[in-house]
């Protein structure tokens, strides 16, 4: 298996909670180890990419503006690159 970039992850995380998804459920579809996907989850958040939704029964997290900006742009930057 190949090994992920950080962006990649970064930018699978961010598609993954264009809407709102539970933290647990987003660590199995992002297939994270639990200490990875922490590190990666808290590095997100502190960058203003991601922002954590808490209620009594469920932590979730969803993709803000700044968020899905910067998932444009590497998209477009990984665009660029192939051409």
């Amino acid at each position: 298996m190949k090994r992920r970039h950080r962006w990649d992850i970064w930018a699978e995380l961010l598609t993954l909670t264009l809407k709102s998804e539970s933290k647990a459920r987003l660590r199995y579809q992002a297939n994270l180890n639990h200490s990875r996907f922490e590190k990666h989850l808290k590095t997100l958040i502190a960058l203003g990419l991601l922002e954590e939704k808490t209620n009594p029964h469920i932590s979730a997290v969803k993709t803000t503006r700044k968020g899905k900006q910067w998932l444009r742009d590497y998209k477009n930057l990984l665009e660029f690159l192939e051409t």
